[in-house]
């Protein structure tokens, strides 16, 4: 979508489907801040990160619309690169106050 004087504008909206991802988006909203604070390209392209409700509003404005494909491409690839590290963050965490072991997973000699 294109507005103002020559701006494009993107617009990704992050919701968790249940109560427990909620802790989840607010990691990965604290991690695509620290990102969004200096974007690679500081003339040409400005984020907004929001929190709207238990959402999350990430609004990516760019010059051209190469740069707004550049930037929108580069923050969905963070976003499933933070949201992977925190599923197995969390997923060990749960694990290990299970008591769970998984030495067990792994093949015994023959």
């Amino acid at each position: 979508m294109r507005c103002k004087d020559s701006e494009y504008l993107a617009e990704l909206v992050l919701c968790p489907s249940n109560h427990s991802e909620t802790p989840v988006l607010r990691a990965l909203e604290r991690s695509l801040i620290a990102d969004a604070r200096s974007p690679a390209n500081i003339e040409r392209i400005r984020i907004t990160i929001q929190r709207d409700g238990n959402c999350v509003r990430i609004e990516l404005k760019a010059d051209t619309l190469s740069h707004l494909r550049a930037v929108v491409n580069s923050f969905l690839y963070l976003i499933h690169s933070a949201a992977k590290s925190i599923e197995m963050v969390t997923t060990s965490i749960v694990s290990e106050r299970r008591g769970g072991n998984d030495q067990h997973l792994k093949s015994c000699p023959s």
